[in-house]
């Protein structure tokens, strides 16, 4: 916010601040298998580790030892739990942000109220109301991360649609955006893996296709025309372009449309 209003000095104090934490968090917090105050003997806590991996702080060799204090550490309210299940799908363990979802907001979806808590129960330790806004952090991370939809740029010019589905098969959604809405619908089965998207104008789209979707992806097309196979590009069609791969996704960039992409074994 600083250097968006133009207070270069401030900006400059607050990076060096950054950077001395970035520089030292490790060294003083991490023993080896859990973050932990160097004085403190009280239970593991979910929320410092799920806040050390959103916040950048945490490398990636420590993720797994992360993921097993995610599994079995559940001391987050219903607001912090957004940030335990944004650190499990950026270390890529999205079946188990799925599983934490289903057993943590297990009582409120079978209850009769519609509405979401503010506490994991009706005048629990934290009290609080029936209907709270903040414990709607399951659908702002599966549309972001689920059905994969981001900006990549101010104001949806340029936005990706990479999912992560996790054990889910099909997904349908739509995302407003300044631009328009985006509609996405995913399907998966163990051979195949489709994905429509409504562009709106004005925009372009990165589509990331998983490369774990369907086994081991040979082929994909575009609106019924073959254009990937086997790592190379055997066709064209007008509003696409591949845009290479890395380690999760083949990427394509493309224009305002409908696109329909279907990925095969």
């Amino acid at each position: 916010m600083a250097l968006l209003c133009g207070l270069d000095d401030e900006a400059d104090e607050i990076a060096e601040k950054m950077n001395t934490i970035a520089a030292n968090f490790n060294k003083t917090f991490w023993n080896g298998e859990v973050y932990r105050s160097p004085e403190y003997d009280g239970e593991t806590d979910d929320r410092c580790h799920a806040l050390a991996v959103v916040a950048g702080l945490a490398e990636p060799s420590q993720y797994e030892a992360i993921r097993k204090v995610l599994k079995t550490e559940f001391h987050a309210s219903p607001y912090m739990e957004k940030y335990v299940f944004e650190a499990l799908y950026m270390m890529r363990f999205e079946d188990d942000a799925i599983q934490r979802m289903k057993e943590r907001y297990e009582e409120m979806v079978a209850h009769p109220y519609t509405t979401l808590w503010e506490d994991w129960r009706i005048g629990g330790s934290g009290g609080g109301t029936i209907n709270h806004a903040w414990s709607g952090g399951p659908l702002t991370m599966l549309s972001q991360y689920a059905a994969g939809v981001a900006p990549e740029k101010i104001g949806y010019e340029i936005y990706h649609v990479l999912p992560q589905m996790g054990p889910l098969k099909s997904i349908k959604t739509t995302v407003p955006s300044v631009k328009g809405d985006i509609r996405i619908e995913l399907q998966r089965t163990d051979t195949s893996f489709g994905l429509k998207l409504v562009s709106p104008a004005r925009t372009t789209a990165i589509v990331g296709i998983p490369k774990n979707a369907a086994g081991e992806i040979v082929k994909i097309s575009v609106n019924g025309e073959d254009l990937w196979r086997n790592g190379q590009m055997t066709g064209s069609c007008k509003g696409v372009e591949y845009a290479g791969e890395d380690e999760h996704y083949h990427k394509f960039n493309v224009e305002t449309g409908t696109w329909t992409f279907r990925a095969t074994d």
